[in-house]
């Protein structure tokens, strides 16, 4: 499965961050909250284990992760409902 950090962004984007997780690549979405299209990247995980994953990890809006998790808690703050929505 893939994790992706979709971002709304651009002139009139209003800066919404949501992750999702797929079993294949979904290049875009629509912002719940502006009807925008967002854009995704996927996670891209290191996994380092004498890095403890934390808030950091899991608040984060960018693709690489490089902490004990590998990828797998990285910007799980931006779940829908607060928990990771798969499709």
């Amino acid at each position: 499965m893939k994790h992706v950090i979709y971002r709304c962004k651009g002139k009139r984007g209003c800066g919404r961050v949501i992750r999702m997780t797929y079993l294949s690549t979904v290049s875009w979405l629509r912002c719940p909250d502006c009807n925008r299209y967002m854009t995704g990247e996927i996670v891209k995980g290191q996994i380092r284990p004498e890095i403890k994953c934390g808030g950091k990890c899991r608040s984060s809006v960018g693709p690489a992760c490089e902490c004990s998790c590998g990828g797998e808690n990285h910007g799980m703050a931006y779940s829908i409902g607060g928990k990771d929505e798969g499709v």
